[in-house]
């Protein structure tokens, strides 16, 4: 709304807003637009009134900077910037967008990462630049944990802040992109959630603000990740915010969002989770651990091989996969889930149950993917699907003699890139990077026109790169999988009218003994096969026959 300002003779200076805000600074700090509580600079268009002389003020326009956003923040001041404007805002504010949704139930904690000092790798420096050096990344070793010496403009923090704590308890660390991973421990810094109020505003973001300058911060810095606990409101649901700013030796910041839902009260879907734990206990268990270990390892030995066979087996790995899968899902599960927080003084992290409840998702669709490729396996009785299963055979063998000559060209191609494009594209600045952009560029991915224009080698590397490893070795793999197709088709064809099954058939292989004895009441699914085991055992007795004939005759 309208605004406007006031010089007043004795240096004093009145401000006053439409909304009803009115400040009043005085004598000697005029224009200290700080005291305003704004952290975005105001760019002022004024007019003068007194006739010539300087009695007094007015704004008449104000144009407010762009606000910043964090996935943008790429320095200090703008951290600073952030952290005063948007974020307290969205913070602070019972009434702004975020509060309308979610509940801050957390304290804010604020935490750095120091490296350690190392000898520096060039001694030939002028003096006048020489510098401390300090470790890249940091690490449980590479970490310092000495108390931080006391800087300009530190006395508004609190004591605490110079002093290295390990990991709190439920603490699972950071994920970055500059460094994979940044462990839980270092400096801290936490705002009580008593203090996330409109009446300690000013007082919270001065000292927060003071904590993001070098009366914290040094060339040392690695991380500053800032965490908190969030309740939704509709759905009820929890999120651990996870913001991370990670800081290159040379003062740039990388932002990193991290959003961890986490389950902290049990719901309908947890009772419907428990259910099918049951039901996977009986799959499980009875039918893969009490019946199918037991009868395939019966067949083994009755087609005269080893007992193990069936162990060694695509199907016997598979399912030893599965149990495995299955009583780590169960362990994780027992350990139970962490409860709703409690109010405390002291900040209490969830990160931890986030990754374990992420992790054992991954699991359960492991686990889901494990099953559903043991029941395709049970389908090979039909020839079309056999067909497919024996072509995917015969094409493996087929390509692990492909891949000694696929694998050596194409690591070559991503050294080759990293070589040509490292200096100029980010995505190919180490050699991992260039091998990742390889594979994708298999799929014509990758961004000619900035590769053209930083070097002239992009087209004859472009050119080379398509015709070595996609005209050749990428449908090289197609083709093989087509011979190994047409190979099958030929030799393990059959013909399926000719070999169809009736309902007998397939009662037969659904069901046991017992149970095809009570479902068929003694029909034709029963009667063939004791046809079949009477027409087996008639010739067992007939060449036992022609054995006796044969001593005897000897």
């Amino acid at each position: 709304g309208p605004a406007s300002m006031t010089f007043f003779r004795d240096g004093s200076t009145h401000f006053s807003a439409g909304n009803g805000c009115q400040v009043s600074l005085p004598a000697g700090s005029a224009g200290n637009w700080s005291m305003l509580g704004r952290a975005d600079p105001l760019f002022v268009f004024i007019s003068g009134e007194g006739g010539g002389e300087l009695s007094s003020m007015s704004i008449i326009s104000t144009v407010p900077a762009p606000v910043t956003q964090f996935v943008n923040v790429t320095t200090f001041p703008e951290l600073r910037t952030w952290l005063g404007g948007g974020f307290s805002y969205q913070i602070f504010n019972p009434s702004s967008t975020l509060r309308m949704h979610y509940n801050l139930i957390s304290s804010i904690y604020i935490r750095q990462q120091v490296a350690k000092t190392k000898p520096c790798p060039r001694d030939q420096v002028p003096f006048n630049l020489q510098r401390q050096c300090h470790e890249v990344e940091v690490s449980p070793e590479t970490e310092d944990k000495k108390m931080l010496p006391p800087a300009p403009g530190s006395s508004i923090l609190p004591p605490s802040t110079r002093i290295w704590r390990s990991a709190p308890r439920g603490d699972g660390g950071s994920f970055g992109e500059v460094q994979r991973y940044y462990g839980g421990s270092g400096y801290t810094y936490e705002i009580p959630l008593a203090n996330v109020t409109m009446a300690k505003f000013l007082q919270v973001s001065r000292i927060a603000g003071t904590a993001i300058t070098n009366a914290w911060l040094s060339t040392a810095t690695r991380l500053v990740s800032m965490e908190m606990l969030l309740e939704n409101k509709d759905l009820g649901g929890h999120v651990v915010v996870n913001l991370v700013c990670e800081t290159s030796p040379g003062g740039a910041l990388h932002p990193v969002v991290n959003l961890l839902p986490v389950r902290l009260a049990d719901s309908y879907g947890s009772d419907v989770a428990k259910g099918l734990d049951i039901a996977r206990w009986v799959v499980v268990l009875v039918m893969l651990v009490g019946v199918r270990v037991w009868r395939e390892t019966k067949r083994q030995v009755l087609l005269g091989y080893s007992g193990l066979a069936y162990v060694l087996s695509l199907e016997g790995i598979v399912d030893a996969i599965t149990i495995a899968s299955f009583f780590a899902l169960q362990y994780m599960r027992l350990n139970g889930q962490p409860k709703l927080p409690l109010p405390s003084t002291t900040f209490r992290s969830y990160s931890q149950a986030a990754y374990d409840q992420h992790h054992l998702a991954v699991l359960e669709a492991w686990q889901l993917l494990l099953l559903i490729v043991r029941f395709s396996s049970f389908l090979r009785f039909s020839p079309h699907v056999f067909r497919f299963f024996k072509s995917f055979s015969r094409a493996m063998r087929m390509f692990a003699f492909y891949l000694l000559m696929f694998v050596p060209v194409f690591l070559c191609n991503a050294f080759l890139a990293n070589a040509i494009f490292g200096p100029h594209l980010e995505n190919a600045s180490t050699f991992l990077r260039s091998f990742y952009t390889l594979v994708f560029a298999m799929k014509e991915s990758y961004n000619v026109e900035r590769m053209v224009v930083h070097t002239d080698w992009a087209f004859p590397f472009l050119a080379y790169f398509w015709l070595s490893t996609v005209a050749f070795f990428v449908y090289g793999f197609l083709a093989i999988a087509v011979h190994a197709y047409f190979e099958v088709q030929h030799m393990e064809g059959s013909d399926p009218n000719a070999e169809s099954w009736s309902l007998g058939d397939w009662l037969q292989w659904m069901l046991w003994r017992p149970v095809l004895r009570w479902a068929t009441r003694g029909a034709d699914g029963e009667k063939k096969r004791d046809a079949e085991e009477g027409g087996d055992q008639d010739e067992e007795e007939e060449s036992s026959d022609e054995e006796e004939h044969e001593e005897k005759r000897g």
